[in-house]
């Protein structure tokens, strides 16, 4: 008998200006198949500390805009953004399995063309702007202000802003279990606009089929 489990990580970039914020989230689940047989030689690994092989990977990008009022959600499948960088207020994201350059328009990933990758090119080549395009955190550059690697920092990270005349505040939470994101409002009020388990999980074999199920609908398992 088979045994499916599954892995999960994340990574976040946080923009905002004065009138809203986007966070970016690269979301990867990482599957593994096994038997009963092999899991007695797993369990003692995975114990000492040794990451399990990879059968099956599946990533894909997450957007929060977020507003004085409301948080709308976007998404977008089969895709893994290695850095996202700003340049004006169009925000570039560059997918690190092919190496395409993409924009958010707001609502949705377009396809940058052959212009806009030399503008983002000539960017990362001046001096006013190569200090916030390296992954440095930045306020009030042109109006913006970026955090980077927000999931990758102390088990509890608060990222006050100010949009739309309103403090509010980004708070990220992370345990052995999984992390966790809330939005703060001025009245003390706290609403969760995110999670992730990122544990490794059991999974049943027609779930585990159903998110990595290929294209052509094939089965992954014998």
């Amino acid at each position: 008998m088979k045994i499916f489990s599954l892995h999960s990580a994340a990574g976040g970039t946080l923009y905002w200006n004065g009138d809203e914020a986007f966070l970016f989230l690269d979301v990867v689940n990482r599957g593994h198949r096994s038997t009963y047989l092999r899991l007695l030689l797993e369990i003692p690994e995975e114990f000492l500390g040794v990451v399990l092989s990879t059968d099956d990977e599946r990533s894909s990008a997450v957007v929060l805009r977020i507003t004085p009022d409301a948080v709308q959600r976007f998404a977008k499948e089969d895709i893994h953004f290695g850095s996202h960088q700003r340049v004006g207020n169009i925000i570039y994201s560059r997918d690190s399995k092919d190496g395409i350059l993409w924009k958010w328009s707001g609502t949705s990933f377009q396809q940058a063309n052959a212009e806009e990758e030399k503008s983002l090119e000539t960017a990362q080549r001046t001096i006013e702007t190569g200090k916030y395009l390296s992954g440095n955190d930045y306020d009030n550059i042109s109006g913006w202000s970026a955090r980077y690697a927000i999931l990758n920092r102390t088990p509890e990270v608060r990222f006050p802003m100010n949009i739309g005349k309103q403090s509010l505040t980004l708070l990220v939470k992370k345990t052995a279990t999984d992390v966790s994101i809330e939005i703060v409002r001025p009245n003390g009020a706290t609403e969760t606009i995110w999670s992730l388990a990122t544990r490794p999980r059991k999974f049943r074999k027609t779930e585990y089929e159903r998110l990595f199920k290929k294209a052509s609908g094939a089965s992954l398992t014998p």
